[in-house]
């Protein structure tokens, strides 16, 4: 059985959100905390890893916000929980 963090579980479902809405580009953090029913601190500090993270771009300006780096298809949850967490590791 695999265990997610929290935060983990929410960075899965912001990433889902921004695949299964993809007719609109950029979202910024408020628009998505409203959309997937989280806090919207959480899903700035949620954005913000997964650009760090090369999962998602950053867009700036007036009409700025966070898009898909790659395609959905391409996205692993191994990828997510890295970002989030660290490397992934087999334990006892």
């Amino acid at each position: 059985m695999i265990r997610l963090t929290k935060l983990s579980d929410y960075g899965l479902v912001v990433l889902t959100h921004f695949a299964n809405n993809r007719q609109r580009h950029v979202w910024n953090a408020r628009d998505v905390a409203q959309e997937v029913n989280l806090p919207t601190p959480t899903v700035s500090k949620l954005l913000k890893s997964f650009a760090r993270g090369g999962l998602l771009k950053a867009h700036r300006g007036v009409h700025g916000g966070y898009s898909l780096a790659r395609e959905p298809e391409n996205v692993t949850l191994p990828d997510i929980v890295e970002v989030l967490e660290g490397p992934v590791a087999i334990t006892e």
